[in-house]
């Protein structure tokens, strides 16, 4: 199987987009009875250098408290979920490219502030994102894997600390996948072995706050660290981030990647390489953040170990990283 060979082409799998027409749906709630406020065209289009990203976007969003049945964008659907309370909803949306995700997020949380009960947001409640990663190849969903492990704990600084510990997103760089994409990346089993592997807990599960599990069948890589919120301008930083990311990772030659990967060692390094990634955005990074993104390299490391028993020197393991986090939140501790 070609490194050449896209995801689409190994697994089969072809994406089920919005079969009607977006902006005439979208109108609809723009009109009586509805009259959802148009999205200003600042609120959005910061991010406009992100729309002609190479994939499409989809989102799940869980709300509790609502009141029932309530009218629901074409493009979204919903659905009871009993892990939620006070009849609790989980709306997912339809494939759709960048600036038409954006869109879509803003009138359904506009229409679910219209209700008679005020929605609520609780700690049960989360947001996940898939990011089609159908036409990449398997060197560009590599790269994608590698900068999400290592681009992580920035995404854990902006989407709340709490979610770190959160037995329902845990970090890769926490998890036991490094294995199972040391085989993979070593080339000792290949996309759809992993896949099996990851399927089957072999390595981490859907509880993963990167999760490849959905390979198969939707084409995604899910990433599952935000919480539940209402906020527009929280989700639309978040799809800027995950947007960045993407583009970042297939504009990337493999080699130089993980080149720049292994030299990673100062605080400037450190913010050079979220400087790049997040092209354009204004993110800060804390001292706590750039000591994960460090043990995250040594994982990155450990992948590419082929030699038996070697281990990197350093805070490379599971409980180093698990002690970052005890200090970070010492009431847990």
């Amino acid at each position: 199987m070609s490194n050449y060979s896209t995801v689409g082409s190994i697994f089969g799998s072809s994406v089920e987009t919005f079969p009607h027409n977006f902006n005439t749906a979208l109108e609809k709630f723009y009109k009586h009875p509805f009259k959802i406020e148009k999205c200003q065209e600042f609120e959005y289009k910061k991010y406009a250098h992100l729309f002609n990203t190479p994939t499409l976007l989809g989102v799940e969003i869980e709300v509790e408290n609502l009141p029932g049945e309530i009218p629901c964008p074409e493009f979204w659907t919903s659905s009871k979920d009993g892990s939620l309370r006070n009849n609790g909803r989980e709306f997912k949306s339809y494939p759709l490219s960048p600036e038409q995700a954006f869109l879509a997020v803003d009138v359904l949380l506009k229409l679910l502030s219209k209700n008679s009960r005020i929605p609520d947001f609780s700690w049960r409640t989360s947001i996940h994102f898939h990011l089609n990663v159908r036409d990449l190849k398997e060197e560009e969903l590599k790269n994608l894997a590698l900068t999400s492990i290592v681009i992580e704990p920035v995404l854990f600084q902006i989407a709340g600390l709490d979610r770190e510990q959160s037995n329902f997103c845990t970090p890769l760089a926490r998890s036991i996948a490094i294995p199972l994409f040391r085989k993979y990346f070593n080339k000792e089993i290949n996309l759809k072995e992993f896949h099996k592997k990851w399927d089957q807990g072999q390595g981490t599960h859907k509880y993963s706050s990167i999760n490849f599990s959905r390979l198969n069948d939707l084409g995604t890589v899910e990433y599952r660290h935000l919480g539940g919120t209402n906020d527009t301008k929280v989700l639309f930083q978040w799809m800027a981030l995950l947007l960045s990311i993407f583009e970042y990772s297939v504009k990337t030659a493999s080699e130089n990647l993980k080149n720049l990967l292994y030299s990673l060692e100062s605080p400037e390094d450190f913010l050079h390489f979220v400087d790049s990634v997040f092209k354009g955005l204004d993110i800060s990074v804390s001292k706590e953040t750039i000591e994960s993104m460090k043990i995250a390299v040594s994982k990155i490391k450990e992948i590419f170990i082929t030699l038996p028993n070697f281990k990197f020197s350093g805070n490379s393991s599971a409980a180093d990283y698990a002690q970052t986090i005890k200090e970070k939140h010492p009431k847990n501790k």
